[in-house]
């Protein structure tokens, strides 16, 4: 498992599954931004994606927690880190190892470290 340090290449690919009723589908079929925005309520410090090396987007959609009719979307890490908003300003996003998951990264604002890419 990687370590608390350890950089997530630019091209690795990461998952998310998404759940098939609103907020997270806009009709027809749109993937809604409420997928990516953290929960305040439950203090959630950063979204878990899946490594693609390690996971497959049918093995993430047969998983016992899955609901029916949920979707696989997929993005690099490089593309993550160079999100900016609609003013043009990064969003300062960067893909971490979670501790205690394998296979399972957490994706969240970055913290000021050196990363050699």
């Amino acid at each position: 498992m990687p370590g608390p340090d350890d950089t997530i290449a630019d091209d690795e690919v990461v998952l998310l599954r998404i759940p098939p009723t609103a907020p997270w589908f806009e009709p027809p079929d749109r993937v809604s931004s409420a997928n990516f925005k953290l929960d305040r309520r439950r203090a959630e410090q950063g979204l878990s994606v899946y490594q693609q090396s390690a996971v497959s987007p049918d093995q993430l959609l047969n998983r016992p927690d899955a609901i029916a009719g949920s979707r696989v979307v997929a993005a690099r890490v490089g593309d993550i880190r160079a999100l900016r908003n609609a003013a043009d300003v990064p969003l300062k996003l960067d893909v971490f190892p979670d501790m205690t998951r394998a296979a399972i990264l957490v994706m969240r604002k970055s913290v000021a470290r050196n990363r050699a890419n």
